[in-house]
């Protein structure tokens, strides 16, 4: 019915409060899921250039609220990755690493992030990693 047949106006103005102003907002498709045994591999054969790695790496580190890009370089030839400069802790180095790992094309990581010494036991050391299966990268020595 319309409103005029309900009363008129009044009827159209009482209930246009129980009514939403424009439709809902829709909601965005889930991104797929990350971290399955087949992230970041491609076609086979598919190699990703240095460059294209290198943007990469240096996008997600940049886009990490709590790791500083103005004290990190990083540095790619053959896939591998070799992150240089300085952070704050331990556990942001092996969170540089990790971020690093985690981007597609990626075969070995070469750590020589430093730890700046506070006297209390600081890592200036160098960690070498390789990717595996997608998985991030695991720890197979350490080097300088």
């Amino acid at each position: 019915m319309s409103p005029s047949a309900r009363g008129g106006e009044a009827w159209a103005a009482a209930t246009a409060s129980r009514r939403p102003a424009s439709p809902a907002p829709r909601r965005r498709a889930r991104p797929p899921t990350r971290g399955g045994p087949y992230a970041g591999a491609g076609a086979e054969g598919d190699e990703r250039s240095d460059e294209q790695i290198r943007e990469d790496v240096c996008e997600l580190l940049g886009e990490h609220d709590q790791l500083d890009m103005a004290d990190i370089e990083v540095e790619v030839r053959e896939a591998e990755v070799r992150l240089s400069g300085t952070v704050d802790s331990d556990a942001l180095k092996e969170m540089a690493e990790e971020v690093a790992g985690g981007v597609s094309g990626v075969k070995r990581i070469v750590n020589a992030l430093r730890v700046p010494d506070t006297g209390v036991g600081g890592d200036v050391g160098g960690r070498v990693g390789t990717r595996g299966g997608g998985r991030g990268s695991a720890l197979t020595g350490r080097g300088t």
